[in-house]
């Protein structure tokens, strides 16, 4: 549990830091067959599709306007990941520049 809220929370917090002062997340639970998912949006800067291999490498950081003092070294997303795995889930992305991203965490039931 502890982890899963873990991830919630680090996901939640790159897409604060992507949408800006006026943006939207939304997040989304649903199930299907035998499968429960959690789809966490957001409507910010998004991720060139180039970089979305690389984000769940530990100390990757992408270069761009999120990147301030503040934002950490690169851990969260494969900190996320390892938790997903452990959980036996999967976490997949999709993104868009200028359009937002999606971070869909599927897990069995």
């Amino acid at each position: 549990r502890n982890k899963l809220l873990q991830v919630i929370q680090n996901i939640l917090t790159n897409a604060i830091k992507a949408i800006g002062r006026d943006g939207n997340i939304k997040i989304k639970l649903s199930e299907y067959k035998q499968k429960v998912f959690i789809e966490i949006t957001d409507d910010g800067i998004g991720i060139d599709s180039d970089k979305l291999d690389m984000i769940f490498e530990r100390f990757y950081r992408i270069d761009d306007s999120r990147n301030t003092k503040t934002n950490g070294v690169g851990l969260g997303l494969a900190i996320s990941k390892n938790f997903v795995e452990a959980l036996n889930g999967k976490i997949d992305v999709k993104s868009k520049i200028n359009e937002g991203t999606s971070f869909i965490l599927s897990f069995s039931k």
